[in-house]
């Protein structure tokens, strides 16, 4: 079951990208997941298990802890309804305590790091 509020996050995040660029989409759903999302990495261990269970709707029910992967996972769907494609947008994983993933994202002009969990967003090129 989801609450009503989750649904209105969705909604305005959607009706909100009218009319505007993909790196300003971008940057507004970037800035929307380091808000709602903190990275305490002691919190790692503590809270694996959201990995397992936890649905978009569940993680966006209130402010919280998420492993880069679940961030990265929201930030994806923003951008997808946004109007991204799946092929504009590239997981990557790196060593990191065991393994972090970051994405690639291609607005078109220009290729970005992203990095949520460790709150990045550069122009790559």
């Amino acid at each position: 079951m989801c609450g009503e509020g989750v649904y209105k996050v969705f909604y305005n995040l959607k009706i909100s990208t009218n009319m505007k660029s993909k790196e300003s989409i971008l940057r507004e759903k970037y800035n929307f997941v380091i808000n709602h999302f903190s990275s305490e990495r002691y919190n790692l261990v503590f809270q694996i298990f959201k990995q397992v269970y936890a649905s978009n709707e569940m993680l966006l029910r209130r402010k919280q802890f998420a492993q880069c992967t679940l961030q990265n996972r929201i930030l994806i769907k923003l951008l997808l309804e946004a109007g991204f494609k799946e092929g504009n947008i590239e997981k990557k994983w790196r060593p990191f305590w065991g393994i972090h993933q970051y994405l690639i994202i291609n607005t078109g002009k220009k290729k970005f790091l992203v990095d949520p969990f460790f709150r990045k967003l550069k122009k790559i090129n």
